[in-house]
């Protein structure tokens, strides 16, 4: 995810720079070149907006990924501390049955 919202972040840079090398050269234009770079500088005026969206929608995607991941890291923790409460539950019933058993041994001896 955060790949890819790189890669739109990088568009979006290589789309403002082609607007600003889209301006008007030095010295005679001729009027098709006019209708060529009005062209394209209405096509960049659709693009840019519509990339900005993209990385938008790609940088809400990344949270939403990290929020679950985060989520997930609470989870694993929350069951790691269970595990480990639950083993030292039953290794203290193991110590007391143990304990009782030897109790028991050494009376009938």
């Amino acid at each position: 995810r955060m790949q890819e919202l790189r890669a739109a972040e990088e568009e979006l840079r290589r789309l403002e720079e082609a607007q600003l090398a889209n301006g008007l050269p030095e010295g005679p234009v001729r009027v098709e070149e006019l209708g060529i770079r009005s062209a394209f500088a209405d096509r960049l005026k659709r693009e840019i907006p519509e990339q900005r969206q993209r990385i938008a929608e790609a940088q809400a995607r990344v949270d939403e990924a990290m929020q679950a991941y985060i989520e997930a890291t609470k989870d694993e923790k929350s069951l790691v501390t269970l595990r480990e409460k639950r083993k030292a539950e039953y290794d203290e019933r193991v110590s007391k049955e143990e304990e009782q058993f030897l109790d028991e041994l050494s009376v009938q001896r």
